[in-house]
């Protein structure tokens, strides 16, 4: 990941937004309490900023947590790419978050050699957790449909 990269996943990881007045206040106003800061939480910016374009990319947490795998061709075996923080030492049956950086659809497969069931993930979207579709940790196979 490039310096700019870094930066940039900084500045998107969460945004604080304040509401600040520079009027006096109307007496309604003043009854009123103070408006608290809002912290917009920006996961899948900050998941994009890291995956670069043209790739998919997933990470062995929801919410895109610990460090991702990437791809940008189709595979017919996640068992080939050897990961640490996977409970199997590899990307199978590991992926829990997914950002698909891509103008492809990609299907994302439960077995290995495309077979189970699948989902597909939209050009250019992405998932936080795979659990909320049945898929975390399921995800053993992949085809880009460009």
């Amino acid at each position: 990941m490039t310096r700019f990269q870094r930066i940039l996943a900084t500045l998107f990881s969460g945004l604080l937004i304040t509401a600040a007045a520079s009027v006096t206040p109307t007496a309604a106003q003043a009854a009123s309490p103070t408006p608290k800061p809002i912290l917009i939480q920006s996961a899948a910016l900050h998941a994009a900023a890291y995956c670069p374009d043209g790739y998919l990319c997933f990470w062995p947490h929801p919410n895109y947590g610990g460090h991702y795998g990437q791809t940008r061709e189709s595979n017919r075996d996640w068992r080939s790419w050897p990961d640490s923080e996977c409970w199997s030492g590899t990307w199978n049956d590991c992926a829990s978050s997914v950002v698909n950086n891509t103008d492809c659809a990609v299907d994302l497969y439960r077995d290995i050699r495309w077979s189970g069931g699948y989902y597909t993930i939209e050009p250019r979207g992405s998932i936080d957790d795979l659990r909320l579709i049945g898929m975390d940790d399921q995800i053993s196979s992949d085809v880009f449909e460009c």
